[in-house]
C-alpha cells in the first residue's frame, strides 16, 4: 500500500498536476500523465522491445486512476485501487493462480496470460471507474474548482466606482 501510495502520488499528484497546469482538457491530462506511469513499468516490455498485453494493462490501470483522481478531486480513490490492484497481483502469483513472475514479461511468447491478465483488468476497473463516478455525483463531488460564496456574502460591488 504504501508504494502504491508514492506511486499515485508521484504520478496522478505531481505529475498529474504539473500537466493541469498547463493544460484545461482533462482527458488530455489523464492520457498524458499516463505515459510516464507506463514507461515506468518497463518490466512489462517483451524481449522486443514491443508493448505486449501487460504494458497495455498498466496503461488502462493509469487511465482509469487518472479519470478516478480528476472525478473525485483527490488521489484517494486512485490509492485504494492501486493497492488492491497490487495485492491481488501479488498474492495471485505467489500462489501460483496467477502463473510466476515470467507471466509478466513474455511468458515464453504466449500471449494469452497477458491478454486474459488484460481482459481481467477491464472487466475490474472500469466497473470501479463507474462506480467511483455515479458515488461522487450522489455525493454531490465537483471536479471542477468553483468558488463557493453563500448568498453572494463577500462580493464587493465595483460597478458604480
Amino acid at each position: 500500500p504504501l508504494q502504491a501510495a508514492a506511486e499515485e502520488f508521484a504520478f496522478r499528484g505531481l505529475i498529474g498536476q504539473m500537466f493541469g497546469g498547463w493544460l484545461r482538457p482533462a482527458p488530455l491530462v489523464i492520457v498524458l500523465s499516463a505515459i510516464p506511469f507506463a514507461a515506468a513499468h518497463t518490466q512489462y516490455l517483451s524481449d522486443t522491445r514491443s508493448l505486449t498485453w501487460a504494458t497495455a494493462d498498466v496503461a488502462l490501470f493509469a487511465l482509469v486512476a487518472g479519470f478516478v483522481t480528476w472525478r473525485t478531486g483527490g488521489i484517494e480513490s486512485s490509492i485504494a485501487l492501486h493497492a488492491v490492484n497490487n495485492t491481488v497481483a501479488f498474492l495471485a502469483l505467489a500462489s501460483s493462480l496467477g502463473g510466476t513472475t515470467s507471466t509478466s514479461t513474455n511468458a515464453g511468447n504466449d500471449p494469452y496470460p497477458l491478454l486474459l491478465s488484460f481482459l481481467v483488468s477491464v472487466v475490474t476497473m472500469v466497473p470501479y471507474a463507474i462506480w467511483i463516478d455515479r458515488a461522487a455525483r450522489r455525493r454531490g463531488i465537483q471536479n471542477r474548482l468553483v468558488p463557493v460564496v453563500p448568498n453572494g456574502a463577500g462580493i464587493a460591488d465595483t460597478s458604480s466606482g
